[in-house]
């Protein structure tokens, strides 16, 4: 035991300590996310000594007027979606069209100067 503090093994002595305390506080982490993940899911951990029958998970009981509601809303918010980019891709061919058919209008009025300035 002398070896192991003695003055000549302190860095050591300090490595084993760092790693010590980084499997330590490793450990503590892993057992603080399993037990937050247990009880969000409602799951009982394997060493209890007694069985709990009646526990349930959450996902096995379905709201149906909820889940329907939520379903209505999601095809109103696609259909608004569908509208708006309906209107905006009108929108967007309107000015597309317009701005070709002025440049080809404009353009040709261009050629047709040019062709009788000859």
């Amino acid at each position: 035991m002398e070896i192991l503090f003695s003055p000549e093994n302190w860095q050591t002595t300090d490595w084993v300590l760092a790693i010590t305390l980084l499997v330590l506080v490793v450990w503590m982490l892993q057992m603080l996310f399993v037990y937050w993940r247990r009880r969000q899911t409602n799951l009982t951990p394997v060493d209890v000594p007694s069985k709990n029958n009646d526990a349930q998970p959450d996902f096995l009981h379905i709201d149906k007027k909820a889940r329907n509601e939520a379903l209505k809303r999601g095809d109103r918010f696609a259909a608004k979606i569908v509208r708006e980019q309906r209107s905006v891709e009108q929108r967007v061919s309107k000015w597309a069209s317009l701005c070709l058919g002025s440049v080809s209008i404009i353009l040709t009025v261009i050629s047709i100067i040019i062709l009788i300035a000859r």
